[in-house]
Protein backbone atom coordinates (compact mmCIF):
# COMPACT_ATOMS: atom_id res chain seq x y z
CA UNK A 1 0.00 0.00 0.00
CA UNK A 2 1.71 3.80 -0.89
CA UNK A 3 2.75 5.91 1.93
CA UNK A 4 0.49 8.78 2.33
CA UNK A 5 2.43 12.15 1.47
CA UNK A 6 3.06 14.68 4.39
CA UNK A 7 1.02 17.67 4.45
CA UNK A 8 4.52 19.79 4.35
CA UNK A 9 5.72 17.02 1.23
CA UNK A 10 1.85 18.29 -0.49
CA UNK A 11 2.91 22.42 0.49
CA UNK A 12 6.39 22.07 -0.85
CA UNK A 13 4.95 20.79 -3.93
CA UNK A 14 2.05 23.67 -4.40
CA UNK A 15 4.83 26.01 -3.96
CA UNK A 16 7.03 24.56 -6.44
CA UNK A 17 4.22 24.70 -8.62
CA UNK A 18 2.26 27.60 -7.91
CA UNK A 19 4.67 29.79 -10.94
CA UNK A 20 5.78 32.44 -8.86
CA UNK A 21 9.65 32.66 -7.15
CA UNK A 22 10.31 32.16 -3.36
CA UNK A 23 10.76 35.59 -3.05
CA UNK A 24 7.32 36.88 -4.70
CA UNK A 25 5.63 34.24 -2.13
CA UNK A 26 7.41 35.27 0.67
CA UNK A 27 6.21 38.76 -0.22
CA UNK A 28 2.86 38.06 -0.90
CA UNK A 29 2.50 36.30 2.46
CA UNK A 30 4.69 38.39 4.11
CA UNK A 31 7.02 35.52 5.41
CA UNK A 32 10.72 35.39 5.05
CA UNK A 33 11.45 34.05 2.11
CA UNK A 34 15.14 32.66 3.80
CA UNK A 35 12.42 30.68 5.88
CA UNK A 36 10.23 29.17 2.77
CA UNK A 37 13.90 28.36 1.48
CA UNK A 38 14.73 26.51 4.22
CA UNK A 39 11.44 24.95 4.30
CA UNK A 40 11.88 23.68 0.53
CA UNK A 41 15.41 22.68 1.19
CA UNK A 42 14.25 20.33 4.30
CA UNK A 43 16.22 22.75 6.37
CA UNK A 44 13.61 23.72 8.62
CA UNK A 45 10.16 22.99 8.71
CA UNK A 46 7.14 25.64 9.43
CA UNK A 47 4.72 26.31 12.35
CA UNK A 48 0.76 26.76 11.51
CA UNK A 49 0.83 30.50 11.26
CA UNK A 50 3.04 30.70 8.47
CA UNK A 51 1.63 27.27 6.88
CA UNK A 52 -2.19 29.32 7.25
CA UNK A 53 -0.03 32.56 5.61
CA UNK A 54 1.57 30.60 2.40
CA UNK A 55 -1.81 28.26 2.05
CA UNK A 56 -4.01 31.53 1.67
CA UNK A 57 -1.37 33.49 -0.57
CA UNK A 58 -1.89 30.35 -2.82
CA UNK A 59 -5.59 29.69 -2.75
CA UNK A 60 -5.05 26.35 -1.01
CA UNK A 61 -7.18 24.87 2.09
CA UNK A 62 -6.62 21.48 3.86
CA UNK A 63 -9.27 18.71 3.88
CA UNK A 64 -9.39 16.09 5.61
CA UNK A 65 -9.02 12.41 3.17
CA UNK A 66 -12.34 9.85 3.56
CA UNK A 67 -11.13 7.12 5.92
CA UNK A 68 -12.70 3.43 5.16
CA UNK A 69 -15.24 2.50 7.33
CA UNK A 70 -13.73 0.70 10.80
CA UNK A 71 -10.54 2.67 10.29
CA UNK A 72 -8.61 4.27 13.21
CA UNK A 73 -7.28 8.06 12.57
CA UNK A 74 -3.24 7.65 12.50
CA UNK A 75 -1.31 7.55 16.23
CA UNK A 76 1.05 10.80 16.75
CA UNK A 77 4.16 9.97 15.64
CA UNK A 78 5.59 12.67 18.37
CA UNK A 79 5.36 10.84 22.58
CA UNK A 80 2.97 13.68 24.13
CA UNK A 81 1.53 15.18 20.56
CA UNK A 82 -2.46 14.61 21.13
CA UNK A 83 -3.88 12.79 18.32
CA UNK A 84 -7.09 13.03 16.44
CA UNK A 85 -9.15 10.84 19.70
CA UNK A 86 -8.25 12.80 22.41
Amino acid sequence: MPTARTVSDQLRDAIRDCGISVRQLGRRADVDDGQIHRFMSGERGLNLDTVDRIAGTLGLRLVEALRRPGRRPARARHPGAATATE
